[in-house]
């Protein structure tokens, strides 16, 4: 889904000093009710689908995955 997509260009210095293990795209939740009119007209002429979207096992699994690895790279602590 993210095939392609790059930073913009005046965030790339920021994202290459971070240096990010991974990026994520998680679908949200568009509640047309939360909208005003004029949100609610630029959603309808996209034709973007309403509704809760969000998977939360993959979303809560993401984030467990990438402390796990940050935890097994974390030099081992001796007993003082």
């Amino acid at each position: 889904m993210l095939q392609g997509w790059q930073f913009p260009e005046k965030q790339q210095p920021i994202a290459d000093r971070i240096q990010f293990r991974d990026i994520a795209l998680f679908h949200g939740d568009l509640d047309m009710e939360k909208l005003n009119f004029i949100e609610r007209s630029m959603i309808k002429n996209v034709k973007a689908p309403a509704g809760d979207f969000r998977d939360w096992e993959i979303i809560t699994s993401w984030p467990e995955g990438n402390a796990a690895v940050l935890l097994e790279e974390l030099p081992a602590v001796e007993a003082v």
